[in-house]
């Protein structure tokens, strides 16, 4: 079952990264994008720019709930940073093998930079620092 959440999680990230590919976002080339969302995704509209996904999975795949946070540049990302602020929320894979590092390196494919993550109980913040050319 846990490969399953692991799986939807991939899947929800693959399905973000190809609806967005073609957005053309307003930022200057050369810079850099922070943006911080609460990480189940409340309050957060979501744009062609940015894409906050939280999928339910601890209800009966896994001990925790998943967050997805998606950045779409107008260059190539060159390095993503993610970081969290409260207990609770952990990188995608600290969760399960222990390594809980904050901050720590998100994920980046052509224009899209990606954090993902684990939570349960935590109220504190997601943030995406996207380095792009």
């Amino acid at each position: 079952m846990k490969k399953l959440g692991v799986l939807l999680g991939f899947l929800a990230i693959v399905g973000a990264y190809f609806w967005f590919s073609n957005a053309r976002p307003t930022h200057a080339a050369g810079a850099s994008d922070v943006w911080q969302v609460a990480p189940n995704c409340v309050g957060v509209t979501n744009t062609a720019q940015h894409y906050c996904d939280f999928v339910r999975t601890q209800l009966g795949i896994a001990p925790y709930d998943q967050w997805n946070i998606v950045v779409v540049e107008s260059g190539k990302v060159t390095g993503v940073t993610c970081q969290t602020a409260g207990p609770n929320i952990f990188q995608f894979m600290g969760a399960f093998n222990g390594d809980k590092r904050n901050p720590w390196e998100g994920s980046h494919y052509g224009n899209v930079g990606i954090c993902r993550g684990w939570i349960n109980g935590g109220n504190g913040t997601v943030k995406i620092i996207a380095n792009y050319e």
